[in-house]
């Protein structure tokens, strides 16, 4: 009888233990992929076979349990396309939830050099990365010509907002917030009204002073002389 009582406890008690090691195995699993796998905010890896995200979380971006597992995801054809997209054989998956509105074969995330851009784009379509919203774009077309801007046959776009060019064949970036054509030059997608893209100079592309031979300028505001020169001093300083 006190044999069969003591089994009984040993039971209870390894059934007990077997239970918490199945309840925290996630969390444990987890926190071994984090620390192993590094893996960036707003990023993805691999670990066990199993496909891992990490939320973009400002408040603290070196939490190391901070994953989540992401399903039904093959991990042997896993892509990562940077700016917080994957894809597989069968899935696109953005900034960890499922996108059903795209091709999966053509879909891809635009690159400069080595920084992703704001813009993806599958066969039919372009995306702004950020929300996934469409723009009015042509991807068959589509040229990335830096982190914020882009342009088609017919449009451009500045941060996925969408403006048309004096003449978008010629558009071309500059620096900064700053790109030109032939005939105009922008900042922020918008006309710098009368500027001159021959002889347009950015002299402070943080604040977004430029000149061109005859004006002066503060984004797409004409500025004085006085002005811009106070400006340039307080840089020197």
């Amino acid at each position: 009888m006190e044999n069969s009582k003591l089994t009984t406890k040993r039971i209870t008690k390894i059934a007990i233990v077997i239970i918490l090691v199945v309840w925290m195995l996630p969390g444990i699993v987890k926190l071994i992929a984090s620390n192993i796998l590094e893996i960036k905010q707003d990023d993805y890896g691999v670990f066990l076979g199993t496909v891992y995200y990490r939320k973009h979380n400002s408040s603290s971006p070196t939490n190391a349990v901070r994953l989540t597992r992401i399903r039904n995801v093959d991990s042997k054809s896993f892509i990562n396309l940077g700016s917080g997209c994957m894809k597989d054989r069968a899935n696109v998956i953005c900034h960890g939830h499922p996108v059903s509105t795209v091709d999966v074969d053509s879909f891809k995330v635009h690159k400069v050099g080595n920084l992703n851009s704001r813009y993806a784009s599958d066969v039919e379509k372009v995306l702004c990365i950020n929300n996934l919203r469409e723009i009015n774009l042509k991807s068959e077309n589509l040229s990335v010509l830096s982190v914020k801007y882009a342009k088609d046959s017919e449009s451009a776009a500045f941060n996925c907002e969408v403006f048309i060019p004096k003449d978008v064949n010629s558009l071309q970036y500059i620096s900064g917030e700053f790109a030109k054509d032939k005939t105009a030059v922008y900042s922020g997608g918008r006309l710098i009204p009368n500027a001159d893209p021959k002889t347009f100079v950015i002299d402070d592309p943080l604040f977004n002073y430029s000149h061109d031979e005859n004006r002066f300028f503060k984004g797409t505001q004409e500025v004085s002389k006085v002005e811009f020169t106070e400006h340039m001093n307080l840089l020197k300083k």
